[in-house]
């Protein structure tokens, strides 16, 4: 299995992505737009999709390829610029960002309800750097992040 996904994320990176954005980012992308529903709507009515459920896994995996660092970034930069349209101005409404899914909670919610822990969410407070760098400081502390 893990074979396979080296091989898919080779043919990726192999094929290229659209202008202007990180070839690495490209898996990362493709499968968190089965839960673009959701995080424009800003809330989760039920169950998310099994399609949703299985990117976040994918995402998992590509995570310990990338790292954590590398995967948090293309995450918040998928959601934020694709997903939510922040960052893409248009004639009409330059530089408007979406109003919806302004903090973490509901991509952490996603993730538990798919049981999928990446460790991270789509707070744009909290840089990714901090975030890899925290939980460093929890092994180090028996698991308990100061």
């Amino acid at each position: 299995m893990k074979s396979l996904l080296l091989l898919t994320m080779l043919l990726v990176l192999c094929a290229g992505t659209s202008a202007g954005r990180d070839p690495s980012c490209a898996l990362i992308s493709s499968n968190l737009h089965p839960c673009t529903d959701v995080l424009r709507l800003g809330f989760l009515i039920g169950g998310p999709s099994f399609r949703c459920c299985h990117g976040l896994r994918i995402v998992r995996k590509a995570k310990i390829i990338l790292g954590k660092e590398i995967t948090c970034h293309c995450v918040r930069d998928c959601i934020t610029v694709h997903i939510l349209g922040k960052n893409s101005p248009t004639l009409s409404s330059p530089d408007q960002p979406s109003n919806k899914t302004k903090d973490t909670d509901l991509f952490i919610q996603l993730q538990k309800m798919c049981n999928v822990t990446l460790g991270f969410g789509i707070d744009e407070n909290t840089p990714c750097f901090d975030v890899v760098r925290n939980n460093m400081g929890a092994k180090e502390n028996g698991g308990v992040v100061e």
